[in-house]
């Protein structure tokens, strides 16, 4: 079962827009901007924070030159990589405890204080994490291109460990897989009666070993050292379980015997510059510090009326069967640090209907697009009304 939402808008639309030279709303923002706003020169910024915060951009991590700080006394240490690619010049936000902390792509060493935290990373995409700092302890963490993830690793030696190659093992390996599945493809032209079917069984294993090599391949590059970076809530719902956070993708299928709904939230922010042709490419560059600092709210979720936890990221609410009725929405109109203004309204929210099974998990992917355009003349950044996807699925646990 699937369920989408789409906005209708006339060629009368674009025809209007054809001669324009700037961004009016959200239909001029090309649906495809999923780069992330880029600063040239390179620049690193930090924000409120009663810490030092010390700063290494990509560039000075690659070349050995960011020294590794000593952990405060009766402190703990984030020691995190912010970037969404390999190069030098996105802006990366961070958000600690759902408060604005450094922007620009770099190493960011950050004294915190004993007890628990929330780390968040937004560029195009969104991730966020729980963790608990103990006093005299390094937590190191690093994000996955289009900080789709946020994993923690052993030591500031594998912040780059996402970026690495595949090992030259499983490269051979899937040569091997196209190799056998390209003698399959000639043997199955060339062969008539049982060789075209041994030939067509040689090329179906071949694509098939070259497809499960790709897909380890990336599960190795993405998987973290230690997953246990979500938490756990109760939630107020009659006959309910836990609303649990799970932090890596892709998402596992929930464990055995379980019954409810899987929600995996899922930002598309779009930064773009004013002054610029909606037809031409979505790669804007600059220095501002206001659309530097611009970033998405969390969704919220209700079931029944009842207010669920819900952060960027994926979460699997324990519900008995049953027909509930689901409310997601994202705002446009976030707490930011900086004049902004909005042009249409500031919330998106998306109904459905939604039936759980025993035994049985209920999916919703919910896709919202954040728009964010810079307005130079006026020193604002300009808001549009967001857009909000739904897709429901059923699997079975």
């Amino acid at each position: 079962m699937k369920t989408q939402h789409h906005d209708r808008i006339g060629w009368t639309h674009y025809i209007r827009k054809m001669g324009s030279r700037s961004y009016h709303d959200r239909y001029d923002v090309m649906p495809d901007n999923h780069r992330g706003w880029t600063n040239r020169p390179h620049r690193m910024q930090t924000y409120e924070w009663p810490h030092l915060i010390e700063a290494h951009t990509l560039d000075q991590v690659r070349d050995g030159d960011s020294p590794q700080l000593t952990v405060p006394a009766e402190m703990a240490m984030l020691d995190i990589l912010l970037t969404d690619n390999d190069n030098i010049g996105n802006s990366s936000i961070l958000l600690l405890d759902g408060k604005l902390l450094c922007a620009g792509d770099g190493r960011y060493q950050i004294p915190l204080a004993p007890g628990p935290h929330t780390v968040e990373a937004q560029n195009v995409r969104a991730a966020q994490v729980s963790i608990v700092a103990r006093a005299g302890e390094r937590i190191c963490l690093t994000t996955e291109r289009g900080i789709g993830l946020i994993a923690q690793v052993k030591a500031p030696s594998e912040f780059l460990r996402p970026f690495q190659p595949p090992s030259r093992r499983r490269w051979r390996l899937g040569v091997l897989g196209l190799s056998t599945g390209a003698f399959g493809a000639a043997a199955a032209a060339g062969a008539p009666g049982i060789g075209a079917l041994i030939g067509a069984m040689v090329l179906v294993v071949g694509l098939r070993l070259t497809m499960r090599t790709n897909h380890r391949t990336l599960l190795k590059a993405i998987t973290p050292w230690n997953v246990d970076l979500g938490r756990s809530e109760q939630i107020d719902l009659p006959g309910a379980g836990q609303a649990s956070q799970k932090t890596y993708r892709p998402v596992p299928r929930p464990r055995k015997k379980t019954t409810g709904l899987l929600v995996e939230y899922d930002l598309r922010l779009h930064r773009v510059a004013a002054k610029k042709s909606p037809w031409e490419s979505s790669t804007h560059t600059g220095d501002s510090p206001s659309l530097v600092r611009a970033y998405a709210a969390p969704p919220k979720i209700r079931i029944d009326g009842h207010t669920l936890p819900s952060t960027w990221g994926a979460w699997l609410y324990e519900l008995k069967p049953g027909t509930y009725e689901v409310n997601i929405g994202v705002d446009a109109d976030t707490p930011n640090q900086f004049a902004q203004r909005n042009t249409g309204r500031t919330t998106q929210h998306r109904t459905a209907q939604v039936t759980i099974r025993a035994g049985k998990v209920t999916k919703i992917r919910a896709r919202a697009h954040v728009y964010r355009v810079w307005r130079p003349e006026n020193d604002q950044v300009e808001s549009f009304t967001p857009r909000l996807d739904l897709r429901l699925s059923v699997q079975r646990s």
